[in-house]
């Protein structure tokens, strides 16, 4: 299914999470990094929704692959609660990943604490999806 070309703000999105320390042993909570982007104003995120999951896990865990990370789920939020301060989400595909968008962080968002904030912010309201549950599954 190809998704449509905007962003609803009810759609579920998914951060991939990367590396054993993303998302707490026990309690699921998502670490503020895998939100934390200091090079640039946007964040990668895979339009769950719309996305068949085989297709999402293959290419995160070729990407976990290519940075010699684990994968290890999704941070998943709908756009509406990454929208709440101001930051946009837009759909982006690519030859790679035609489900592809990304979250942009307003402008006023420069200074990293100001990115610090607002990617604690973003894990808290994201829920875990773990690599072998849908990233679809609404919140539990």
């Amino acid at each position: 299914m190809n998704p449509p070309g905007k962003v609803a703000s009810s759609e579920l999105i998914g951060r991939r999470l990367f590396g054993s320390r993303s998302v707490g042993k026990g309690s699921g909570r998502i670490h503020h990094r895998a939100f934390l982007n200091t090079n640039s104003l946007d964040l990668s995120v895979d339009r769950n929704q719309y996305a068949p999951p085989e297709f999402l896990k293959a290419i995160a865990e070729q990407n976990g692959r290519d940075r010699k990370l684990s994968f290890n789920g999704w941070g998943v939020l709908s756009a509406e609660d990454a929208s709440e301060t101001g930051c946009s989400v837009r759909a982006c595909p690519n030859s790679e990943n035609p489900f592809h968008a990304e979250i942009r962080l307003p402008e006023s968002m420069v200074a990293k604490d100001d990115r610090v904030l607002e990617a604690k912010r973003l894990a808290r309201q994201a829920v875990h999806r773990d690599p072998d549950r849908s990233p679809r599954s609404p919140r539990s």
